[in-house]
């Protein structure tokens, strides 16, 4: 597996992978790179971005009890807008919640003491979600908002903004790229697969830079070592959720069957004792006795004793 993926044949690293993601969006002096993806995606909502000054992307809380918090890219615009950029290559349980928490510190962390009147940071948390969401896959989004609404529909605070790229729903178009969307979208998707720059990104500054940074061959040593780390961690998590699942699915399977076991064992009793029954009851009314007294004695109402009793005389 190891030559598949590290043979020198390989042209161009996983930019989706933990050290190609920062390697073109991450580092200092990838201001640009940077600046051009977040105007694809949220320039509708926060305007064109035209500066944008990279943060420590680790912040603590409050005090001590409080959670730190690691962005993959934290930065900010001229206008002092927060834009948090998380790569989701992995489906996760809670990926709003952990956005929230993450826009929350920074919003909590730009009220000052003497500000009266909570004049608080804008936050934009953009999410690159490998694995398309059901409901958007459902609806055929590539890229949506998230805000706080009410019940009418009306959005109460656009603070903060999430915004959803749904990589894997790009990734399931069959046609050819056409848009600067669409083209990344192909890109990040595909690059590792690749061995030269599309035509379609031939000429754009953007993807010439981000070929040229992912370019394996001309890797240092040291360089190719971090990123076969790199896939290799992520390939460790994603090799342990399928041994989870499996094992959840097998013991699932297991708790099944011999759940179904014993419902059929109890169903099968049941209708034993109510054949049982009703054999008893005719075998007393052919006696002739009491109707009262059978449905006493058998526990069959008095209604399905004069069933049996019409059916007998039938």
């Amino acid at each position: 597996m190891e030559e598949k993926i590290f043979d020198e044949q390989i042209c161009y690293i996983d930019p989706l992978s933990d050290f190609g993601f920062k390697r073109v969006f991450g580092l200092d002096g990838c201001q640009e790179e940077l600046k051009y993806m977040l105007n694809l995606f949220v320039s509708e909502r926060f305007g064109r971005i035209s500066e944008v000054q990279y943060l420590p992307n680790e912040v603590v809380g409050l005090d001590e009890y409080d959670r730190k918090v690691v962005f993959d890219v934290l930065c900010k615009n001229e206008r002092n807008d927060y834009f948090v950029v998380e790569m989701q290559k992995i489906r996760q349980r809670f990926p709003i919640e952990r956005g929230l928490a993450y826009a929350s510190r920074l919003i909590s962390n730009s009220i000052t003491v003497k500000d009266k009147k909570y004049h608080i940071a804008k936050v934009c948390v953009v999410c690159l979600m490998e694995h398309p969401d059901r409901l958007a896959l459902k609806r055929g989004e590539k890229v949506w908002f998230v805000n706080y609404k009410d019940d009418f529909g009306n959005i109460i605070s656009d603070n903060p903004t999430f915004c959803i790229v749904e990589l894997g729903i790009f990734a399931r178009e069959k046609k050819v790229p056409k848009t600067e969307q669409e083209i990344l979208a192909h890109v990040f998707n595909n690059m590792r697969k690749m061995t030269e720059l599309p035509q379609q990104a031939s000429g754009n500054s953007f993807f010439e830079t981000m070929f040229r940074r992912c370019n394996y061959k001309k890797f240092s040593d040291m360089e190719k070592d971090e990123y076969k780390k790199s896939i290799w961690d992520y390939a460790d998590v994603q090799s342990g959720m399928e041994l989870v699942r499996d094992e959840a699915f097998q013991d699932g399977m297991e708790k099944g069957i011999e759940k179904g076991r014993a419902e059929g064992e109890a169903r099968g009793e049941a209708r034993g004792e109510a054949k049982s029954k009703i054999l008893i009851a005719r075998n007393m009314l052919s006696k002739g006795l009491d109707i009262a007294l059978i449905s006493e004695f058998t526990g069959l109402t008095e209604e399905e004793i004069e069933g049996l009793d019409e059916k007998s005389k039938d």
